[in-house]
This record gives C-alpha cells, sequence and structure tokens, in this order.
C-alpha cells in the first residue's frame, strides 16, 4: 500500500503501524517534491511526530534555511532528550 506518494511503505509499513518514537518531520513550504499536505497527512498518520514547515524553502530546507532547520532539530532534541 503507498504511504507517502506513490513511494512504497518498505520500511514504515501502515501508517501508524511502526516508528512509536518520538519523530520530526522537517519540510519547506515549497517543497516541490514531497507537497506540505502530504507532511501534514504523514504527521497525522505517525502517534508522536511533530512537523516543522519551514518559511521559504523547499525540499532541502536544510541547506536552503539552515538557521530554521537547526531551530527546528534543537527545538525537537530539547524536548525529547532523555
Amino acid at each position: 500500500m503507498p504511504f507517502l506518494g506513490n513511494c512504497p511503505s518498505q520500511v514504515m509499513g501502515e501508517p501508524g503501524e511502526s516508528l512509536p518514537m518520538p519523530v520530526a518531520l522537517i519540510t519547506g513550504d515549497d517543497d516541490r517534491i514531497v507537497p506540505t499536505p502530504e507532511s501534514v497527512r504523514l504527521a497525522s498518520d505517525l502517534p508522536n511526530a511533530r512537523l516543522v514547515v519551514i518559511a521559504n524553502a523547499g525540499h532541502v530546507p536544510h541547506e536552503e534555511q539552515p538557521g530554521a532547520f537547526m531551530d527546528a532539530v534543537i527545538s525537537f532534541l530539547s524536548i525529547h532528550n532523555s
């Protein structure tokens, strides 16, 4: 069954079936590879997901907006660091 777009889910299985740990989903607001609605859907399917949509970035927000990306990573890790 497709899980994300047309990519088969070889790792995750059915939505919500795996990845019980906290997950950070970080995307750009202009991602043309994985559109924002798909990231929103994925985040809603994972029980412990946190979605961050970075403004003025596409599919590689870590390169396009590295400061905002690192802020999202640091915030996520500060919440889930134990």
